[in-house]
Formats: C-alpha cells, structure tokens, sequence
C-alpha cells in the first residue's frame, strides 16, 4: 500500500486549514487589539470627565463658600456701622468676628478687599444697590468675582466683567458699572 499518497492527501486539506485558523486567529487577534485600544480611550475619556466633574463640583463648593462668608461679613459690617452711629471701621481687621473666623476667602486664602463706605450715613439697605463694600476676584474663582454691596446683596461678576469691576473700585468709582449682565 501506497501511504505517500494519502499523506498528501490529507497534508493538503490540514495545511488549508491551518492557514484559515491562522487568518481567522490574526484577524481576531487584531480585532481583540482594536477593542482593548477602544475600551482603554473611552475609559480615559471617562476618566478625564470625572475629574473635571469632581473639580467643578469643588469649585461650586467654594464659590458658595466664597459668597456665604461675604454675606456673613456684611452682617457684621451692618452690626458694627449700628453699634458706632452709622460709622464704618477703617479696615475689616477692626470687626470682632470671633474665634475661628477670618476675614479672607475660604478658597485662595486672600484678604477681602475693603472699601469703606465714603460717608458715615450709607446704610445696609435698599437705597445703597450695587456700593461695593468688600469683595473677592481672585483666581480661586476662575476670574469671576464675588462683590459685597452696601445693600447686603452678594454679586457675582464673570471673568469678562470682574476686572472691570474691580478695576472702577480700585480708581475710586463706586458704585462701578454693573452692565447689563453682570455675569460674562
């Protein structure tokens, strides 16, 4: 009996098929590749959004932080201005806020900047909209500003109008232009 034939005979069908497992097994090799590339970008991409998630949720967090304190201190600055006939301290320093508490934002750290009142008869209330008193642009809020008025009321400026704001407090225009809308 002749084997040499069927050798070639079923070596043929055997090498045809190790040459299609071959394919399919690359082709599913690379397809494997192609997939774990995919899911490792869109978990990076997951990844990136939670972050900024978590970095917008600790900048809101400040902000309130930010705005809570300001409210607080013009309480206190209406409290000092009644206990001495209308009259306002000469720096915030002057106000006996009590223990633990600061007069500086709770973010960056800075002072408040301070801007009292020009006359000894400016009150807290409605007549006195938009007369900055005390207020915060620093860079912990991303350029936008946090600006106490004389009224008790709490604005916030984007950071298109923040420097402007603050730049009319600081040449001594007060009440500065608010514009349209405040926040750009």
């Amino acid at each position: 009996m002749n084997y040499s034939k069927w050798i070639v005979v079923l070596l043929i069908p055997v090498s045809l098929l190790c040459i299609v497992v071959l394919i399919v097994g690359g082709v599913w090799w690379h397809n494997a590749n192609v997939v774990a590339e995919k899911a490792a970008k869109v978990r990076a991409a997951q990844e990136q959004i939670e972050r900024q998630h978590a970095e917008r949720q600790a900048a809101l967090a400040g902000d309130r932080a930010c705005r809570s304190t300001l409210e607080m201190l013009g309480e206190s600055l209406s409290l000092y201005a009644s206990e001495h006939r209308g009259a306002y301290p000469d720096s915030l320093s002057a106000l006996d806020l009590g223990p633990g508490w600061a007069v500086e934002c709770p973010v960056s750290h800075s002072a408040y900047l301070y801007f009292r009142p020009a006359k000894a008869s400016d009150r807290f209330g409605a007549s006195a909209g938009g007369v900055v008193v005390a207020c915060d642009a620093g860079p912990a809020h991303d350029g936008s500003g946090f600006f106490l008025c004389l009224d008790g009321v709490v604005r916030e400026a984007g950071k298109v109008n923040a420097p402007r704001i603050l730049g009319e407090l600081k040449a001594g225009k007060n009440p500065p232009e608010w514009g349209a809308s405040e926040y750009e």
